[in-house]
């Protein structure tokens, strides 16, 4: 794989993480440097850390992970795309109000946005690439794209407030929909 075919697959891995990343900052109602870092650093964390497990167990357990993370992806950002519907469209509500910077919040978005890169990991092992190149690029790239996602979504937050946080979950709807069927349908 080349460096560019890498890049573009850091994009496409990191769609959902700008995504969620987006959402986040739109919550909060004038985002600090430290908390765009916090919020792209967890979302590049989680993505350099699920393809190396999936590269490093793939061997062992890919029959088993196949037949059920395509399941496990899709229910998990359908539970987040759902509760940020829920949130967006909740009556009487301050959306700035709603602390969108918990640590588990976080950490389960970003889990739950990098479910895929574990399968990419786990497909690395039969590639001619330097993994450390492939998950640095990754990293890189998520980070970016989740800053950017933070600042733009308080942009964006601030004219459209709870449709920022609908649009992202029915994204995260689409994205586990998008994966479930890839997964049935070859």
């Amino acid at each position: 794989m080349t460096l560019v075919g890498i890049i573009l697959l850091a994009i496409a891995l990191a769609a959902d993480s700008f995504a969620a990343s987006m959402a986040k900052g739109a919550r909060i109602f004038r985002p600090t440097l430290g908390q765009a870092f916090l919020i792209a650093g967890i979302f590049a964390a989680a993505q350099i850390v699920m393809p190396f497990l999936g590269w490093r167990i793939g061997a062992t357990l890919r029959p088993v992970v196949e037949r059920w993370d395509h399941w496990v992806a899709f229910a998990i950002l359908a539970c987040i795309g759902a509760k940020l519907i829920y949130d967006g469209l909740r009556p009487g509500g301050d959306i700035y109000a709603r602390n969108a910077l918990t640590i588990s919040a976080l950490i389960l978005s970003a889990v739950a946005t990098s479910i895929d890169s574990l399968v990419v990991g786990f497909g690395f092992g039969f590639l001619n690439i330097s993994i450390l190149m492939a998950l640095a690029t990754i990293g890189t790239v998520t980070f970016v794209v989740s800053f950017g996602g933070v600042y733009l979504g308080r942009m964006v937050g601030r004219h459209l407030g709870e449709y920022v946080e609908v649009g992202a979950g029915l994204v995260l709807i689409g994205i586990g929909i998008r994966i479930l069927i890839d997964h049935l349908y070859p």
